[in-house]
């Protein structure tokens, strides 16, 4: 082992620690800045469309704000699993099965999150304009770069675990010959 490589493992420890509070950070202010432009701006602001001409039900509203919030609470989780992986390589735990589950179940909230800003545009809509009158209603698709782009970066992820996960049985193996 060289000099450079404690100096470079404690840069490391100290970037995975500073990681791993920005998605604490962020897997609460995530939900709690969508819920907040859901209750100052309603359901409605969250998709494009044209403003409702007609009056939704309180229920209405109350599921329409569900399914907008669906998705970055998702993501919220994703982030907190992020973090618990952060946080075994800030241990200086580079190899092990903990990490690599982490990530897996990073991927796997952010998959589902991408899914859920997917469909949360359709779902929006077909709950608002259910009472509206005949005519009004509204079937609203909405594909965007950014969930397609999270269900892309949600499979790597869920790639690069199950090779983090092999490498944590190899250097099990390693470890046991040594």
């Amino acid at each position: 082992m060289t000099f450079a490589e404690p100096l470079a493992d404690a840069r490391l420890k100290r970037k995975s620690r500073a990681a791993a509070l920005v998605c604490l950070v962020m897997a609460f202010l995530l939900p709690a800045s969508v819920a907040a432009v859901l209750a100052y701006a309603g359901p409605g602001a969250l998709v494009s469309g044209s403003p409702l001409g007609f009056d939704p039900t309180r229920l209405a509203l109350v599921f329409a704000a569900l399914a907008g919030l669906a998705p970055a609470l998702l993501a919220g989780a994703a982030l907190l699993s992020a973090r618990a992986c952060l946080e075994v390589f800030a241990a200086g735990r580079w190899f092990e099965p903990e990490a690599a589950a982490a990530l897996r179940r990073m991927a796997a909230r952010m998959i589902a999150a991408a899914a859920a800003a997917l469909a949360a545009p359709t779902a929006i809509w077909l709950i608002l304009s259910a009472g509206a009158p005949e005519g009004e209603r509204m079937l609203v698709v909405e594909i965007g770069s950014g969930p397609l782009l999270g269900l892309v970066l949600g499979a790597a992820v869920w790639l690069i675990s199950d090779v983090m996960a092999r490498a944590a049985e190899l250097a099990a193996d390693h470890a046991e010959i040594v």
